[in-house]
C-alpha cells in the first residue's frame, strides 16, 4: 500500500525506485509480502486445507484462499524486544452466503471448533452478505463478544484496508473500505487480548458452496520501543499564540506543546509503583504512591507483599482503565520519575521539587509536566473556526460540540456504569485526545487559590453538564477519590526531520512528506514540519532527508 502510493506519486525514475524502496526498508525493515513471486514464502506464511478443495494460491499479484483454507503468519518477532504491526488489504470474494475472516489469534494453532475450521481464540474481523463487524473469539467459539458492527453490505469485489497493531498492552484493530460499491465501511476497536502470536486469514463458505477470497499485499512491521516514552502515544497541540476563550478567559497558549491522547492508566502506574515504591514511604505531607482503594473493583491496581519488598498487579481486564485515588503529589512524582528515566528514577526532584503543595513549580528544563490549566482547556474545548470550529475558536463541551455529551455514546458520564471505562473507547476532540471529558476529572498543575489545584472535565459518575468549559473545580494535593485522575504533557521534541512530530524519524515520517508533495506555504494541507530540510517547498528532498536521519529518536 505505502509503496505502491510512493511510486504513484513520484513516478518511475531511477531516483523514485531508490526513494520508494527506502521508504518501504527504514532502519528497521518492514516484512512485505505483496504475492508477486507466484510462490508463498513459507518464512512468512503457514498454510491449512481443511478439505480437498481448499487452498491457497500465490497468483496475480495476490493470494487467493479457497473453501475453508487458512492462510496464518508464523512467529516473526521476539514479543519481549518489539511489538508488531500488520497492514493487510484483502479483497471480498465471489459467491452467494459466504464470508471471509481476517482472525488475529492469540494462539499457534489451529481447530475444527464445530462450526468451522479456524484458529482457537482471538479478535476477527468478519464479512458477509449480511454486514460487518469486529469480535473478540474465545475457544469453542463461546462466548465471543461483539466489539463493534455495521449493517452495511459487502459487495463483491469490495476492497477493506486492515490494520492490526500490537501495542504492547493492547491490540488495535481498524477496518477501512477503500474500494468497491462505495459504501464505507469503517470500524475500528481495542481489545485487551493482546498475547499476539499471529495472524490469520480464512474463509467460511456455507454447505455446497463455493467461495474465494484474496489478499492483495500484507504488510509486516517490527516497532522497536522507544526506550522513553513507549508507553504514551502523543498528540501535539498546535496553532501557538491562540486567543483565549471570551467565555472563561482560559486557553490561550503561546506556544506547541504536546499532551498525552489518554489519562494515565493502570498498566502505567503499577510499572511507576513497581519501579519505586517497594517501601512506599516518601515522607511529606502525602508519603505514599499507593491507596489501598487501588484494589477496589472502580479502580484495579492490588499491592502484594510486606514493606520492603511491596509488588504491584493489575487486576485482569483494567490495565487500560484510567488509574484513579491519585493525589497531586503521586502525580508529580510519577513526571520526576519519567523526567530523571523512569527505572530507578528520582522522584522527589526533576521537573517539580515535592514540598508542602505550594512550592511546586515546574523546571524550565521539563521533558515532561502536568498540564496547566489553560493547557489542559484549550487542548480540551480550543478547534479554530477556519478548520471547523466554532465561531469563537472554542466549543462548550469538550466532545468538539456546543450540545452536551450523551451518557454512553460521547462520554462515560452520567453513572451509567458507576464504573471507569477503558481508555479510548469514545471518539476522540479535535487534537485526538480521548476521554478528555467524562470517565475522570483530570487533575491540572494551576494553583486556583491556595494549595487548591484545578481539576476539569467531569467524570464516570457526574452529569453531563459537568463536562462544560465553564465548569472549573479545584482539589487539595493530597486529595485521592475514585473520580479523579490525570494525563501528562511534555515540550514538543526538537527532532530534526520528525515529520510527523511523533517523536521517532521512520517510515511514517516518509508517508507525511509523500501526502504533502508539491505543498508551499499557504496551501491547504501545508504542515511546516513536513518540510524538513525547511527551503519553502515540499518535495523529494525532504524525503531524502528523512531517509538520512531514519532511526533517529527525538530528545
Amino acid at each position: 500500500m505505502l509503496l505502491q502510493a510512493c511510486k504513484a506519486l513520484l513516478g518511475s525514475c531511477f531516483l523514485a525506485s531508490l526513494l520508494c524502496a527506502s521508504v518501504e526498508g527504514g532502519t528497521t525493515p518492514p516484512t512485505l509480502d505483496d504475492f508477486e513471486d507466484g510462490v508463498l514464502d513459507p518464512t512468512l506464511w503457514q498454510v491449512d486445507t481443511t478439505s480437498p478443495s481448499s487452498s491457497v494460491v500465490e497468483t496475480n499479484g495476490r493470494a487467493e484462499i479457497t473453501n475453508r483454507a487458512i492462510l496464518s503468519t508464523t512467529r516473526l518477532y521476539d514479543p519481549s524486544t518489539a511489538t508488531l504491526r500488520i497492514e493487510a488489504q484483502v479483497v471480498f470474494g465471489l459467491g452467494e452466503s459466504a464470508e471471509i475472516y481476517t482472525i488475529y489469534t492469540r494462539c499457534s494453532g489451529v481447530a475444527d471448533t464445530g462450526d468451522f475450521y479456524r484458529p482457537t481464540s482471538g479478535i476477527s474481523f468478519g464479512l458477509s452478505f449480511s454486514g460487518a463487524g469486529i469480535s473478540e473469539e474465545w475457544p469453542g467459539n463461546s462466548g465471543d463478544v461483539v466489539l463493534t458492527s455495521t449493517s452495511v453490505t459487502p459487495e463483491t469485489g469490495d476492497i477493506f484496508d486492515i490494520v492490526i497493531t500490537d501495542n504492547g498492552s493492547d491490540v488495535t484493530f481498524e477496518v477501512t473500505e477503500v474500494g468497491g460499491d462505495g459504501d464505507s465501511v469503517s470500524l475500528s476497536a481495542t481489545t485487551s487480548m493482546n498475547d499476539f502470536s499471529r495472524v490469520s486469514f480464512l474463509n467460511r463458505e456455507q454447505v455446497g458452496g463455493s467461495f474465494m477470497s484474496a489478499i492483495n499485499e500484507v504488510h509486516i512491521y517490527f516497532i522497536q520501543p522507544d526506550s522513553d516514552d513507549v508507553a504514551f502515544e502523543w498528540a501535539t497541540i498546535g496553532n501557538a499564540g491562540n486567543a483565549p476563550d471570551p467565555s472563561t478567559g482560559f486557553g490561550a497558549v503561546a506556544y506547541e506543546y504536546r499532551i498525552c491522547k489518554h489519562e494515565v492508566t493502570n498498566a502505567q502506574y503499577a510499572e511507576f509503583l513497581n519501579s519505586v515504591a517497594a517501601v512506599d514511604d516518601f515522607g511529606g505531607i502525602d508519603p505514599t504512591l499507593y491507596n489501598p482503594s487501588m484494589a477496589a473493583a472502580i479502580a484495579g491496581i492490588i499491592r502484594s507483599g510486606s514493606v520492603g519488598s511491596f509488588s504491584y498487579t493489575v487486576v485482569a481486564g483494567r490495565n487500560n482503565n484510567p488509574v484513579n485515588y491519585v493525589s497531586i503529589f503521586d502525580i508529580m512524582r510519577f513526571i520526576n520519575w519519567l523526567h530523571n528515566g523512569k527505572g530507578s528514577g528520582g522522584t522527589e526532584s526533576g521537573v517539580y521539587d515535592i514540598g508542602s503543595g505550594l512550592s511546586e513549580i515546574r523546571a524550565t528544563d521539563a521533558k515532561y509536566f502536568f498540564p496547566s490549566e489553560d493547557e489542559w482547556y484549550k487542548a480540551a474545548y480550543h478547534q479554530p473556526a477556519s478548520v471547523g470550529g466554532d465561531s469563537d475558536d472554542y466549543w462548550l463541551y469538550p466532545n468538539t460540540n456546543n450540545d452536551m455529551p450523551l451518557p454512553g455514546i460521547d462520554a462515560n458520564i452520567s453513572d451509567l456504569i458507576s464504573n471507569t471505562t477503558m481508555v479510548g473507547t469514545f471518539a476522540p476532540n479535535f487534537y485526538g485526545l480521548y476521554d478528555v471529558g467524562g470517565n475522570v476529572w483530570e487533575k491540572n498543575e494551576t494553583l486556583v487559590t491556595g494549595s487548591l489545584r484545578g481539576i476539569r472535565g467531569g467524570s464516570w459518575q457526574g452529569p453531563g453538564d459537568e463536562l462544560q468549559s465553564s465548569d472549573r473545580r479545584s482539589t487539595f494535593p493530597p486529595d485521592e477519590s475514585p473520580r479523579t485522575g490525570f494525563r501528562i504533557a511534555s515540550p514538543v521534541p526538537i527532532c530534526e526531520a520528525d515529520a510527523n512530530l511523533d517523536g521517532i524519524v521512520d517510515v511514517n515520517d516518509i508517508s507525511a512528506v509523500l501526502f504533502r508533495l508539491g505543498l508551499v506555504p499557504g496551501d491547504f494541507g501545508y504542515e511546516a514540519s513536513a518540510d524538513v530540510n525547511i527551503d519553502g517547498v515540499i518535495d523529494v528532498n525532504d524525503i531524502s532527508y528523512v531517509l538520512f536521519r531514519l532511526g533517529a529518536v527525538c530528545p
